[in-house]
């Protein structure tokens, strides 16, 4: 998965967001297992679905992989603990890191970088009917993107704001604790519409390229952020600066 470089930066700590969009089945089970905590562990093994309980094992295991690399501390040992939203976070975080992570069918996204973000990653499924779901969740704004003359992938499209949706409200550390409908995106990315009560501003999602048959987007309060994808150097764990 190619990653967009969207703006050049001149400092010493590189790109805004480094992502990593992981094929799960090229993830090997046993050392992910063997990364995460006993709790993750005991949360893994209340799945009912096999799929699910290596979905999730796997994506855990690789970002505490990856925030081993940044901290310097073994992956067993990162301490998370999860927000109000069940967003997870450092409980000791002196290198002020932030972090997201989402997974769908056979990928999982992982971003990280050193302002709050959010991110999302979703298989476009065509087996489903989107309509009701736009009807009840979209903002009016968003909602119209369907009515041009020109669109073509109705389908693909919905998904792509679903992200744009998720990956903010995964940002912001809310959650589906508010009203879908009343904060609008674009498809194409750009400024957030976000009337709600305790919303903060500014904020900016943006559509990443994703593997074919997925659509993914970030959240940030950055309006032009520089991502690199970091996914060929999974294997590596290559610190930050």
């Amino acid at each position: 998965m190619q990653l967009p470089l969207l703006v050049a930066r001149h400092d010493n700590r590189g790109p805004d967001v480094r992502l990593w969009c992981l094929a799960l089945a090229q993830i090997p089970l046993a050392p992910m297992l063997a990364r995460i905590s006993d709790a993750e562990r005991q949360r893994a093994g209340r799945f009912g679905r096999r799929n699910d309980f290596e979905r999730f094992v796997k994506t855990r295991g690789a970002l505490r992989s990856i925030l081993a690399a940044c901290t310097g501390a073994p992956a067993r040992s990162v301490d998370l603990i999860e927000s109000e939203g069940r967003k997870p976070q450092l409980r000791r975080n002196p290198h002020g890191l932030h972090f997201n992570v989402s997974h769908s069918a056979d990928y999982a996204l992982i971003g990280l970088g050193w302002r709050p973000l959010g991110i999302d990653i979703e298989c476009v499924r065509t087996d489903i009917d989107w309509r009701p779901i736009a009807a009840m969740s979209f903002h009016p704004r968003e909602r119209a993107a369907f009515d041009g003359p020109l669109m073509i992938a109705p389908t693909e499209t919905f998904f792509q704001i679903w992200t744009h949706k998720e990956a903010y409200l995964k940002a912001i550390g809310r959650g589906v604790t508010i009203d879908l409908s009343s904060f609008a995106t674009d498809p194409g990315g750009g400024p957030v519409s976000d009337g709600s009560e305790g919303a903060s501003a500014p904020w900016f999602t943006h559509a990443l390229a994703a593997p074919a048959g997925y659509k993914a987007a970030l959240a940030t309060s950055l309006r032009q952020p520089e991502v690199r994808d970091m996914t060929p150097s999974f294997a590596g764990f290559a610190p930050f600066p």
